[in-house]
């Protein structure tokens, strides 16, 4: 396969203007984005069969026999040429209706196309056109009340509109674009001038086409049923006392998946409980005042996978940091992470496939200096 080729470009102009003996702020642009992909695939002519591959050690597994795959043009085989191309205009306005409560009004205006055609090892053929869509308009509707000097609550609502690019499906050509809408609603805090900031949130995300792996054919994609998804999430992140900075974070997420073709997708599940927290100190004074000690805690409950059977168990790493400040603008720095080298998978998918295990205990160093 070869690397998609991609081109953007935005362009926009903000300010703010006066009506009714109030502030209003006003955002417009533009952007657009191209994208090129030729994708080839080789004939598979070998049917070698491995037994007994452990996840833990893959290497085994031994290297094709020569001529496994061919690259002649053959009606088998498989190439393609993708281009697509999407533009839009996009704007904002947010009016503050009273004091201290203020209203957002945002939308975009999409334009998306895509052609197809097949290339070498295939016989070469004609442009297909896979997705021509007009005028797609994703609103945007937001309002942020001031409760106090620190406090303020806010509530959003946004939809969604992501098309899917290159030939993904079983049956060829792309995907359907992945619809929906979110809402959100929650509060924010600052104290200490900006030092000590929490939030709190809950949320709730409905969507359809979701592209997931086909069950039945692990190089293509298909699309999803519903898809909801709903939970709550809280942060706090600053500075609690001098030379020492923390930043702790919980979020709860319910997911449920309609379709019926299927009842499990794998890359669809995310944990349920998600922890993390990092805590970072730097000595104040004395002959250790040249170093800075950090530590971080990630915690994750138990992930579903594209089968009831493939299941990645709740897990927990620690990270760490020290830093050592040579001169005022050299700064050596040693990060270590997965410090108790716990095996686990970042992602659960098939009995077979697309499982990927997170990096073993690892060590930088990093030398930086400023002037």
């Amino acid at each position: 396969m070869a690397p998609a080729a991609l081109r953007s470009a935005d362009i926009y102009a903000n300010g703010s203007f006066h009506f009714l003996n109030r502030t209003h702020y006003a955002l417009f642009g533009f952007n657009y984005n191209s994208y090129n992909q030729v994708s080839r695939y080789g004939n598979i002519l070998s049917d070698a069969v491995y037994h007994s591959v452990s996840l833990n050690n893959t290497n085994i597994v031994p290297r094709p026999p020569a001529g496994s795959i061919s690259y002649q043009e053959s009606p088998d085989g498989y190439g393609t040429r993708d281009n697509a191309t999407q533009w839009g205009f996009y704007g904002q306005l947010r009016f503050e209706i009273v004091k201290n409560l203020s209203l957002i009004l945002g939308g975009r205006v999409s334009r998306f196309s895509e052609r197809m055609r097949y290339i070498t090892p295939a016989p070469t053929s004609s442009w297909k056109p896979e997705a021509n869509i007009h005028g797609e308009l994703t609103p945007y509707l937001g309002t942020v009340y001031q409760i106090t000097p620190n406090i303020s609550w806010y509530a959003s609502y946004s939809s969604i509109f992501t098309p899917s690019l290159g030939v993904l499906s079983y049956h060829g050509g792309g995907l359907k674009p992945q619809r929906g809408n979110q809402v959100e609603t929650g509060f924010k805090a600052e104290y200490f001038n900006g030092r000590l900031n929490i939030s709190s949130a809950l949320f709730r995300m409905e969507n359809v086409n979701q592209p997931v792996q086909d069950p039945e054919h692990s190089q293509f994609y298909m699309t999803t049923g519903p898809i909801r998804r709903q939970g709550w999430e809280a942060q706090i992140d600053g500075t609690i006392l001098p030379n020492l900075d923390i930043s702790i974070g919980y979020t709860y997420l319910d997911t449920k998946v309609s379709n019926p073709k299927t009842s499990d997708f794998g890359g669809v599940f995310s944990p349920r409980h998600m922890f993390k927290s990092w805590i970072h100190y730097t000595v104040p004074r004395g002959r250790l005042r040249v170093l800075s000690l950090g530590v971080g805690l990630d915690a994750n409950s138990t992930l579903r996978g594209s089968y009831p059977t493939t299941l990645q168990g709740g897990y927990m790493t620690l990270d760490g940091m020290i830093g050592y400040r040579m001169t005022p603008h050299i700064k050596l720095q040693l990060n270590a992470t997965n410090l108790t080298n716990r095996f686990y998978y970042e992602r659960a998918s098939g009995v077979w496939q697309f499982n990927f295990p997170a990096a073993p205990r690892s060590f930088m160093a990093t030398l930086r200096a400023n002037y």
